[in-house]
Parts: structure tokens; C-alpha cells; sequence
């Protein structure tokens, strides 16, 4: 079951983009507090290396078919940076930011995080994964910027 709304063809009909037009962005910044309560920012783009987010995850902590404990955070790869303008019947135009992002899935055969003293193990998730590999992020979900760090000793990509 997804917890993403439903809608009526009826309502999706009333939803339009002013001119038609999807605007694109390089670069996306994330205002965040530090621990020692200072106000710093993350700036990433999408044509370099520093374009990985994490977001909190969204998750059931109390549901019977996680075991172990699910993990916190997910991590994506942006991979573009947009808004349109959007209107709802007669309103007025509303601006609209998202990104698009590549998921990574948490590595379930290996043991990480505070506990074990390892860093977890992600990977991308398979395109054709039907919790779906590509989505659509609102900026606003995104906790911080991160850096991700390729584990080549693995001889994986």
C-alpha cells in the first residue's frame, strides 16, 4: 500500500502549469542547525559529485515485519533540480520545487550503524524494483546534504 495521495481524474483535470513550462535549476541549497545551534547551510548540484540528500525515513518504527529496527534515513542521488507554476482552477499560480532523485537502498545482508561500529552499506535500488528506483522529492523533506563513500575494496559499483 503507498502512502501517496489518490486522486480523481476529475480533480487532476484542475491542476494545470502556467505556460506549460518546467524550469531547471543547477544548483539547490538546504538550511539546516548545526548541534551547536548555529544556522549553516548544504549547497548541492547536479553537475558534480555533490549531489547525494538524505531525508528522514519514512517508515513504521512499530511495524511487525521489520526486523531489525528499520533504518532511520534514506539517501538519494539528485538527479535534477525544478519548479513550475502551478494553478488549481481560477487561483493564482502557485510555485512548486521538487527534485528528481535516484533511491539507495539500504544493504540488508550487512550489519552497520552505531551499534556494530561500520558504516551501513547502501547501493542503488534495481530500476525495474517495485518500491521504485527513480522519484520525485520535495525539497523540503531533505535533512542534509551527504557525502557518500564508494567502498572499492568491495569490487563493486
Amino acid at each position: 500500500m503507498s502512502d501517496e495521495p489518490e486522486y480523481t481524474p476529475e480533480e487532476l483535470n484542475d491542476v494545470g502549469i502556467r505556460y506549460n513550462t518546467l524550469y531547471s535549476h543547477a544548483t539547490a541549497s538546504f538550511h539546516f542547525t548545526t548541534y551547536d545551534v548555529r544556522r549553516d547551510r548544504d549547497i548541492i548540484s547536479v553537475n558534480n559529485s555533490r549531489c547525494h540528500v538524505m531525508v528522514r525515513a519514512n517508515e513504521d518504527p512499530d511495524n511487525e515485519l521489520h526486523q531489525p529496527k528499520p533504518h532511520p534515513f534514506w539517501y538519494a542521488r539528485v538527479i535534477g533540480i525544478y519548479h513550475v507554476n502551478l494553478y488549481y482552477r481560477d487561483d493564482p499560480p502557485k510555485r512548486m520545487d521538487f527534485l528528481f532523485v535516484h533511491w539507495f537502498g539500504i544493504d540488508p545482508e550487512w550489519t552497520g550503524g552505531p551499534s556494530s561500529h561500520r558504516l551501513d552499506h547502501i547501493g542503488y535500488v534495481p530500476e525495474h524494483d517495485p518500491s521504485g528506483a527513480f522519484g520525485f522529492l520535495n525539497p523540503a523533506q531533505v535533512l542534509r546534504a551527504c557525502h557518500l563513500i564508494p567502498a572499492f575494496a568491495l569490487g563493486q559499483v
